[in-house]
């Protein structure tokens, strides 16, 4: 029987991963860009190039974690993820050689905690004397639980952050805590929590393996298109995070705002959820989805050709596309393993789930180069007045894109419906 604190302390480096994640995405590039003066398309060149390799790693990453066991797996991943963290934001020398690597290793060192979790997450919850689907709901759900919570402690950090005069030295002493806590917890983890033994696994040619890895998942029109749905909502998402504190300083004349856009948006998601799993209980799911994606899309299409919204219409949007992006969150992994389920019913099933994440990172890597790209090519200088074209390139990343991205979605899985008939 698993009790709350050996719960808690499993999950803890999931809180802190979904803190680190929200934090590099969504914060550090305009620290890079307005604090550290790293011109933007050299570090969304780094955001990519991190992302890209990062979503080719989880494959492998758990293929390291059958080898080595997942516990030793997380363990050895931990520390050089605590490490990288640190390091990223207080370069010691060259700044964007050091970022840039900082960065592909902290990345790629969280995929190294995320995929042995979920591994070590399936195989504990099995390990118990209750049904497999009572336990499965309290590991997996307090899972999903601390991994919100990381993600509105970033979020509610940079709300603060945004609105202090001293934010480095404030952003520094932050920075130290969390290294320290990820340390104390691999401590914990390492004590508290038992080695599970590991099954042999099957030995595979080199073709086998590659055909398994990256081609397999794409057989099928089912889980295909739900798969590329993924590209639209995690890019959006990117795009509309990321541009929300350059388009609110610059264009709102609100620094605050940004990170309170962002604060407000992860809030509602994540309290939209549980609300959301008890309206549709009974409901068709991907009608739902479709609409929510439809709605988005128009919305932001919409706004683009408005002049610049107010503050309090500004949360609004924020509120009201978290509460949707709720939605998304909820119904995309439940869509895809129908599909999958239905496409492959007697056959393993973590290459998809492995390719589900490989692209959503994907997605989020090409986002935020493209974020930074445009922002160099619209001549965008940091802590300094922007120029007409550089403001109608932040209009451009926070509504039109976002909105393009939204579409590609809806196109997406109004095929997969299409496929269904």
């Amino acid at each position: 029987m698993k009790t709350i604190l050996q719960i808690f302390i499993f999950t803890l480096p999931i809180f802190w991963g979904g803190m680190i994640q929200f934090l590099i995405m969504n914060y550090f590039m305009k620290y890079a860009t307005d604090i550290l003066w790293i011109p933007p398309a050299v570090i969304s060149f780094w955001f990519f190039l991190s992302r890209f390799t990062d979503a080719l790693n989880d494959p492998f990453m758990g293929m390291g974690a059958d080898s080595f066991g997942a516990k030793t797996w997380i363990l050895i991943f931990l520390p050089i993820t605590a490490y990288s963290f640190y390091a990223i934001w207080l370069p010691a020398m060259s700044k964007s050689l050091w970022v840039g690597f900082h960065l592909v290793l902290l990345l790629s060192a969280l995929s190294g905690v995320f995929v042995p979790h979920y591994s070590l997450s399936a195989h504990w919850q099995a390990d118990t004397k209750k049904s497999p689907d009572e336990n499965r709901h309290k590991v997996f759900g307090f899972r999903s639980v601390m991994e919100n919570l990381g993600v509105l402690a970033g979020a509610v950090f940079i709300m603060k952050l945004t609105t202090l005069k001293q934010e480095t030295s404030t952003l520094v002493s932050f920075v130290r805590i969390t290294a320290l806590g990820m340390l104390i917890t691999f401590i914990l983890f390492w004590i508290f929590f038992p080695s599970l033994p590991m099954k042999k696994k099957e030995n595979l040619s080199w073709k086998q393996l590659l055909f398994h890895l990256w081609l397999k998942p794409w057989q099928n029109k089912q889980p295909r298109y739900i798969l590329l749905t993924g590209i639209g909502t995690q890019a959006a998402a990117t795009f509309l995070l990321t541009s929300a504190l350059y388009y609110a300083e610059y264009v709102l004349q609100n620094k605050a705002a940004g990170g309170m856009f962002s604060g407000l948006f992860i809030i509602s998601a994540t309290i939209s959820i549980p609300v959301w799993i008890f309206l549709l209980k009974k409901k068709r799911k991907s009608f739902f989805w479709k609409i929510s994606l439809g709605i988005m899309g128009f919305l932001f299409f919409s706004l683009f050709f408005l002049p610049p919204l107010p503050t309090s219409l500004f949360y609004g949007v924020a509120f009201f596309i978290g509460s949707l992006a709720g939605l998304i969150l909820f119904t995309h992994p439940v869509l895809l393993a129908e599909a999958v389920e239905e496409a492959h019913p007697k056959e393993e099933k973590g290459i998809f789930y492995s390719m589900f994440t490989m692209i959503n990172k994907g997605s989020m890597a090409f986002a935020a180069w493209i974020v930074g790209l445009l922002l160099q090519l619209s001549g965008y200088q940091p802590n300094a007045i922007q120029t007409d074209r550089a403001l109608f390139a932040m209009k451009v990343l926070f509504f039109l894109l976002p909105a393009i991205a939204f579409f590609f979605a809806y196109l997406m899985i109004t095929l997969r419906f299409k496929e269904n008939r």
